[in-house]
């Protein structure tokens, strides 16, 4: 294997991190939103988000710094790309963790942002 294929490699692996923290970032703040809603007294909803603050600005930082490492290994139009992923991850994410429908027609419209990011990073 050859150096440049390898440097490809962790800048996609990094990438595809920060787009998957960033996307679990978007569903744990809907978490917090709908826990929080839930309680009118402040104290319970200070109890209620004080963990969900910490998840994330984990996750956030993480997602960053992962962002530059995958910055640093390639050129931005090689893997900005990759940020594409975020559409589809939401909503998987949203299914899975919140339980939200996704629709036919929506699926239709991840599938083609699929298609987009593959000939996106086919292009050269």
């Amino acid at each position: 294997m050859s150096v440049k294929f390898l440097m490809a490699l962790n800048s996609i692996f990094s990438g595809l991190a920060s787009t998957t923290m960033f996307c679990l970032v978007q569903v744990f703040l809907k978490l917090w939103i709908n826990k929080a809603q839930l309680t009118n007294k402040f104290v319970n909803q200070l109890q209620i988000s004080i963990p969900y603050i910490i998840i994330i600005t984990i996750l956030s930082l993480f997602g960053f710094l992962f962002w530059i490492l995958a910055m640093q290994k390639a050129r931005l139009t090689d893997i900005y790309w990759i940020t594409s992923l975020s559409y589809i991850m939401v909503p998987v994410l949203s299914f899975i963790i919140l339980g939200e429908k996704i629709t036919r027609v929506s699926s239709v419209g991840y599938l083609l942002i699929v298609i987009g990011g593959i000939l996106a990073n086919n292009g050269d």
